[in-house]
């Protein structure tokens, strides 16, 4: 199962264990995020990681664009993909 956040991830892994489901063997589960509660479940939450940071300056730096209307800048900006890494725990 691919969650689409480690809180949810979490949540699920409680009703796999409430359907006497082993996690990884009956059940694989993925967070997104990497939140902290993906390292404190049990077994620990394999998750994916985004680089906030950059998001964060590419985000700004569509709005200045934006702000400045330079439409150049905000096509290329709107089109931008920043990589993820996936964080391998144990639910995989």
């Amino acid at each position: 199962i691919f969650s689409t956040s480690d809180t949810l991830a979490a949540d699920i892994m409680i009703a796999a264990r409430d359907l006497h489901l082993s996690i990884p063997g009956d059940l694989k589960i993925i967070g997104f995020d990497d939140a902290p509660i993906a390292r404190y479940c049990y077994p620990q939450l394999t998750t994916i990681r985004q680089d906030i940071s950059k998001i964060a300056s590419q985000a700004s730096q569509h709005l200045i664009s934006a702000i400045n209307d330079s439409e150049d800048d905000a096509i290329d900006s709107e089109n931008t993909i920043i990589d993820v890494h996936l964080v391998k725990r144990s639910t995989v």
